[in-house]
């Protein structure tokens, strides 16, 4: 599965250090929103107020609800103003926004209003385009805290005590019941490891839309920007006992150790006559705090 170099990990990885976070588009264009609630036109002088109309993000239907292009941009992955630091710092030319791709679709459908109709990606310095890179920046958490947390699960073995499996083991109820809620969630999906060699934008995120649990398997339901239109896209997870961590002493205690063994998946489309299966080393919450676009966004 080709999943493009996040423009944000590119910029964290050469700039954040240096404060480039401050120079990102204003994120004053967007106005906070209350979770889940829909924005509702003010009701006449001396009526009283309507309680905001709740959606349930179980009710997002990716061919509906998520943008009609590809996660997959050209150009310069550095904020306006400064692609002139790409030659410098080796930048792709062809590069992705998945996580602002994925909040923003959660901020149109929980202020009641359709994606932009586009086919194509926008283009740097296009309202949408600049509304994408926020929220991919804003995905990473406040001053790229997100970054640090994905190179340590890089680092980590998939199994035993405190590998990427038991971590997302453990913290899987908590996901779950957020679901169950209809709070959507964005998730970073771990799919390389530091000893492979391997690099740390060429990781995912995606939005949780939903989980449903039988046993021990729990199948998760997404909005992938890889996948658009694709209504079938999807992590299963698999809790199983892989071993127990002794505490020592006379009783000889220890304490099992449950692991998440995760696939992700999506169906076969046109576009993907064969579809995409794939092993997910772990996954973890990602900021997301929900905005209303911009209604000049195009």
């Amino acid at each position: 599965m080709n999943l493009w170099r996040d423009g944000a990990w590119v910029l964290a990885a050469a700039g954040a250090a240096v404060g480039v976070r401050a120079l990102l588009p204003c994120s004053s264009c967007v106005d906070s929103l209350p979770p889940l609630a829909l924005a509702t036109p003010a009701a006449p002088a001396g009526a009283p107020e309507a309680p905001p109309e709740r959606r349930s993000v179980k009710d997002f239907k990716p061919s509906v609800h998520g943008f009609h292009f590809r996660n997959n941009f050209s150009g310069s992955p550095l904020p306006s103003g400064l692609g002139f630091l790409s030659s410098l710092v080796n930048t792709p030319s062809q590069f992705g926004l998945c996580g602002g791709m994925s909040a923003a679709a959660a901020d149109f459908f929980l202020a009641g209003r359709e994606p932009p109709d586009l086919v194509t990606p926008p283009k740097q310095g296009e309202p949408l385009y600049e509304y994408l890179w926020t929220r991919q920046a804003d995905s990473l958490g406040a001053n790229f805290s997100m970054v640090p947390v994905y190179s340590k699960w890089m680092g980590k073995r998939e199994e035993g005590p405190f590998g990427t499996q038991h971590l997302t083991a453990v913290s899987l109820p908590i996901l779950k019941d957020r679901l169950a809620n209809g709070r959507p969630l964005v998730l970073g999906l771990v799919l390389t490891s530091s000893a492979r060699g391997e690099k740390i934008w060429d990781n995912h995120q995606v939005l949780a839309l939903g989980a449903t649990t039988n046993g021990p398997t729990t199948i998760i339901r997404l909005y992938d920007s890889n996948h658009p239109f694709n209504d079938d896209v999807k992590l299963t997870v698999k809790t199983v006992y892989s071993g127990s961590l002794p505490l020592g002493g006379p009783l000889g205690i220890a304490i099992p150790i449950l692991a998440a063994k995760t696939t992700f998946s999506a169906k076969p489309t046109a576009a993907r006559p064969n579809g995409v299966t794939m092993n997910v080393r772990g996954f973890f919450e990602m900021p997301y705090e929900p905005v209303i676009p911009p209604v000049t966004l195009k």
